[in-house]
């Protein structure tokens, strides 16, 4: 019978080899791990590229002239100052009218952060809420009768020139006479205002690299706002 036998090596012989080959697989490990790296930030520019051009065209078309009108509500329902009752309630038809095209297309609130998304849904429903009993009575005719009347008089001179004709309208100023706007009002300035800064909180998220490191900022942004509402009541006032 014919026997092979193995040679022997020295366990230092095989030292060299051993160790290339452990070389040889961690670097491709490392090969691997790097591409698939690479692979997973080019998709990662190309999607948050692709999102922020579709969150540009949705800011400009949703986003921006939501918090805009939400802001004229807010400014009308000011508390410190007594409610216009025709030019509140056109801001209010214009910004149904707008938010219901917003949902008509299918557009959600999508912004760089998620947590951000999620607040200005819940506000914004809490807003919506508050227009829907506060001045609807939770009838959802009447809101359609009032953006259907809007759609066809988008401009405030002839919204208001046959506004008298709204059911809807009587009703809203037979409140605001009769002085039992103050609650309204009141809900109406405090949803309103935390909408309209949480949207532009959201928009100006996708530009933060503009903007320059302000560690007061929130400081100086309540000293102006305090510095332009005492100006603004002054003009009021004279």
């Amino acid at each position: 019978m014919i026997t092979f036998e193995f040679p022997n090596f020295p366990i230092n012989t095989l030292e060299p080899f051993i160790y290339a080959a452990a070389v040889a697989a961690v670097g491709a490990i490392i090969s691997l791990i790097v591409e698939l790296l690479l692979t997973w930030h080019r998709a990662k520019i190309i999607t948050i590229q692709k999102r922020s051009d579709e969150f540009i065209e949705l800011s400009k078309k949703y986003y921006i002239p939501l918090a805009l009108i939400v802001g004229g509500i807010e400014a009308e329902t000011d508390p410190n100052y007594s409610v216009r009752p025709k030019i509140l309630f056109f801001k209010i038809a214009k910004y149904l009218s707008l938010f219901n095209s917003f949902l008509d297309a299918g557009v959600a609130y999508s912004f760089p952060k998620y947590t951000q998304e999620v607040k200005v849904a819940t506000n914004s429903a809490a807003f919506l809420t508050a227009i829907n009993l506060l001045i609807f009575n939770d009838d959802r005719e009447a809101i359609e009768r009032v953006i259907k009347y809007y759609n066809k008089n988008p401009d405030i001179l002839s919204f208001i020139e046959n506004i008298e004709t709204l059911p809807e309208y009587k009703t809203f100023e037979s409140i605001c006479n009769k002085g039992e706007i103050k609650e309204m009002q009141e809900m109406l300035y405090n949803c309103a205002a935390e909408l309209r800064k949480l949207i532009f909180e959201g928009i100006t998220e996708e530009y933060k690299v503009w903007y320059k490191r302000e560690p007061l900022k929130r400081y100086t942004e309540r000293k102006i706002y305090k510095k332009t509402k005492d100006k603004n009541i002054n003009i009021r006032n004279l």
